[in-house]
């Protein structure tokens, strides 16, 4: 899949499965840009600086579509075999039923 990173992944690779945005590309809102940006820097030899993260903020502001859609970036970029782990709480009885709006993948050509 070439040198691509997290936010060209998401823009022409994901779309939204649920809400206002279903159907469009997944563009990162700012916070998320901010999010993805510090999750992937690199130290002066070019390895990653963190290896888990963890978001805490309220729910209904795209935490769940975020977090799948990087397990999908990872596991589609990487050259090794990582091991992705997303975890949710769920606080309570009426959001068991509940499904997570994971972004939707669609393989395009890879970009140069």
């Amino acid at each position: 899949m070439g040198e691509v990173g997290p936010a060209d992944f998401f823009s022409q690779n994901l779309t939204h499965t649920k809400g206002p945005a279903a159907g469009n590309p997944f563009v990162f809102e700012p916070w998320q840009r901010g999010f993805v940006d510090e999750l992937y820097k690199r130290d002066g030899r070019g390895k990653k600086i963190y290896k888990r993260a963890i978001l805490g903020i309220p729910r209904g502001n795209g935490k769940s579509p975020l977090a799948g859609g990087l397990g999908l970036y990872e596991l589609l970029t990487r050259e090794d075999e990582p091991d992705i782990v997303c975890a949710w709480t769920i606080l309570s009885a009426v959001e068991v039923g509940r499904t997570a709006s994971l972004p939707r993948y669609q393989r395009r050509p890879a970009v140069e």
